[in-house]
């Protein structure tokens, strides 16, 4: 499984989402549950590519396959509409998260740094 893992993960990085959402369907039919990690690396290769609405479908289908998301899971989406300019809704959403005991105040502060960034960018 961590030969597969690594696959889904060089995939997205390369820009190769697509390729990694296939493989990642063929691993369900040998194998029905995933971890957390496979999926975020999916999740990630959409988001870096400006694609986080397809990530969020994503994120649905992962649940909807009975794997739980992690911390790691959300931070990305978060991550991802930072960087898409939607700020106003990741903001809402980590507050919500946090409110819920899903992320730590640590995980809040690293994005408190992406938004404060993303603010000079913009000026």
């Amino acid at each position: 499984m961590i030969t597969y893992s690594s696959l889904v993960r060089g995939l997205g990085r390369l820009g190769r989402v697509e390729e990694a959402i296939d493989m990642l369907h063929e691993l369900h039919n040998s194998r029905p549950r995933l971890s957390a990690a496979i999926y975020n690396s999916v999740i990630l290769g959409l988001c870096k590519a400006r694609r986080t609405e397809r990530a969020i479908d994503f994120y649905a289908y992962m649940v909807s396959r009975g794997c739980m998301p992690t911390e790691s899971t959300y931070m990305i989406l978060v991550e991802g509409l930072v960087h898409e300019g939607f700020c106003e809704e990741a903001a809402d959403l980590l507050d919500m998260l946090y409110s819920g005991g899903v992320v730590r105040k640590a995980s809040i502060q690293n994005v408190v740094v992406i938004f404060n960034r993303k603010d000079l960018e913009s000026s």
